[in-house]
Formats: C-alpha cells, sequence, structure tokens
C-alpha cells in the first residue's frame, strides 16, 4: 500500500509500527534464526554463533523500547507528530542503554519475569580497578532452574577480542544449547507484545 495513503489513513504510530518497527524486529529475529541455524548444521564451537545470538539478545528487547514509543503517541496525528521524530526518539530511547544488557534487561521487569532471568551482571564487575586483568567481557544471566548463569557476551568484546575496551580472549560454548532455548523464549515474548501494541495501536486509528 502506498505510503501516503497509510500515512492519511492511520495515527503516526501505527505506521510507524507497521513499517520501521517491523522492519527492525524482522532484522533482529533473522539474527536469532540465524545462529540457531548455525549452531545446529555447524555442531561447533565458534564466535560467529555468539555473535549472532547476542545481537539477538540486544535488539529483540529493545522492540519493547519502541513499543512504548507507539504507545505514547498512539493518539497523534502526522500533523501532530511526524514519523521522523517519532523515529527519532525511538534510536534516543534505544541509545540510552548502549550494548549494557544489564541496563537492558532490568528495565523490562516483566520480560525478566516471563524469561525466569532471577538476575544480571556484567562482567568484569563495574568496580573492578583494572579491566584489562580480565580474560572476558560477557553478561551473567541467573535463570531460575540453572545452578550456573548463561554467559552471554558483549557485542563489543565478541568484535574486537583483545583490543576491546575490556579484553574478550575466551570462546566459551558450555551454554549455547541453554542460550538457543533463551532466543525462542524470547523471541516469543517479543512477537506477542508486538500483537497486543498492534491491535491497541490499530483500534486507536
Amino acid at each position: 500500500m502506498n505510503g501516503l495513503i497509510i500515512s492519511k489513513t492511520y495515527k503516526t504510530s501505527f505506521v510507524v509500527f507497521a513499517s520501521s518497527v517491523g522492519f527492525f524486529y524482522n532484522t533482529a529475529r533473522e539474527f536469532k534464526d540465524d545462529a540457531i541455524f548455525l549452531k545446529k548444521n555447524a555442531d561447533t564451537c565458534t564466535p560467529s554463533f555468539h555473535l549472532l545470538s547476542s545481537l539477538a539478545i540486544e535488539l529483540l528487547p529493545k522492540i519493547l523500547v519502541s513499543l512504548d514509543v507507539c504507545l505514547k503517541y498512539k493518539n497523534k496525528k502526522e500533523f501532530e507528530i511526524s514519523q521522523d521524530n517519532l523515529i527519532e526518539e525511538m534510536s534516543k530511547e534505544m541509545n540510552r542503554f548502549g550494548h549494557n544488557l544489564e541496563k537492558l534487561y532490568k528495565h523490562f521487569q516483566d520480560l525478566m519475569n516471563h524469561l525466569g532471568i532471577k538476575n544480571i551482571e556484567e562482567f568484569p564487575p563495574k568496580e573492578a580497578v583494572n579491566k584489562r586483568n580480565y580474560f572476558v567481557w560477557q553478561y551473567n544471566f541467573d535463570f531460575s532452574g540453572y545452578v550456573n548463569p548463561i554467559m552471554i557476551k558483549n557485542i563489543e568484546a565478541i568484535r574486537y577480542g583483545s583490543f576491546a575496551n575490556k579484553p574478550d580472549i575466551a570462546t566459551v560454548c558450555v551454554d549455547d544449547d541453554k542460550i538457543i532455548d533463551f532466543l525462542e523464549k524470547l523471541d516469543n515474548y517479543i512477537i506477542q507484545k508486538k500483537e497486543d501494541v498492534g491491535q491497541i495501536l490499530l483500534s486507536s486509528s
């Protein structure tokens, strides 16, 4: 459908939800799907799986950030708030979290409860004096039902390794199957939230 017709027919939030947020979600979901496909078919310990899975684990909750902004302006028309302004606000809200998974997930307590996440801690700890004394940079996700936390790599750590702000020189794959389960449950939660918000925005239009 022509974008101009959509913008004249629906409220700004719904147009952005159906276009930009939809594309953003599809990208995050593809990272998740590619990570699972790689692991199941390569069946090897590879940083590529952790790069893709960490991207998905960061981006999927950021869909919730965009949904909150959509709901905030659900009754506003194009002449009241433009699509560009709405997208700019979404970007600013997402950028507040950076790559910090601890801060991001703790912002959405319902998500943590749904996934059974009891706590998340960045490692090395924030109070570490010399971060270069450590050999990994990750987030430890403490899930109900698991004795040990699931280790999720920081995006910068995977990309730059020993040259990252906090060096990471270890590829640990003991949690890979648990990460796949985490990804599937996370995506299912986001899908449901998208459907719920979509219905609200549609009814508001």
